[in-house]
């Protein structure tokens, strides 16, 4: 993330008060301007996150419940039987559902992990224990589904 990238800036930094210059002002005002882009990039990066997450929050949240009901009418429909052809569609379309939702959780988890070592603010709240309350609430309609079918 972003962190380590300025963190190697910072610490690769040569601070200019070795130089052999006459004015000391000369060199920490270098030092102190190197410092004032630093920090005004870590802003413009941490806006750009509040508005990455205002655009993609409400959609992201509209994905993963979709997924959920996905999930649960693909098992449904192999659940009742189905042909081979149909079966074998079904499950394609199964694994491409839990890979998309897998992804978005993974790096979700990516996510909370590098915010986490770094500072309390999580953007987005998506983890690999994201993907396993989708699952959770996909089977849970599916039972519910499977019951009411079977009455």
């Amino acid at each position: 993330m972003h962190f380590e990238h300025m963190a190697r800036k910072i610490s690769n930094y040569q601070l200019n008060i070795h130089c052999h210059e006459k004015s000391e002002e000369k060199t920490m005002a270098r030092d102190v301007e190197f410092l004032k882009r630093i920090i005004h990039r870590h802003c413009l990066i941490l806006e750009l996150s509040e508005r990455i997450n205002d655009i993609f929050g409400i959609s992201l949240f509209v994905n993963i419940s979709t997924s959920v009901m996905v999930i649960c009418f693909l098992g449904f429909q192999m659940s009742i039987g189905a042909s081979a052809l149909n079966l074998l569609k079904l499950i394609s379309f199964l694994i491409l559902m839990l890979t998309q939702g897998f992804l978005i959780c993974h790096y979700g988890q990516q996510l909370t992990d590098a915010k986490k070592r770094k500072t309390p603010q999580i953007l987005i709240p998506i983890s690999r224990g994201t993907m396993t309350q989708v699952i959770q609430a996909s089977y849970k309609f599916f039972t519910l589904l499977k019951t009411v079918y079977v009455k």
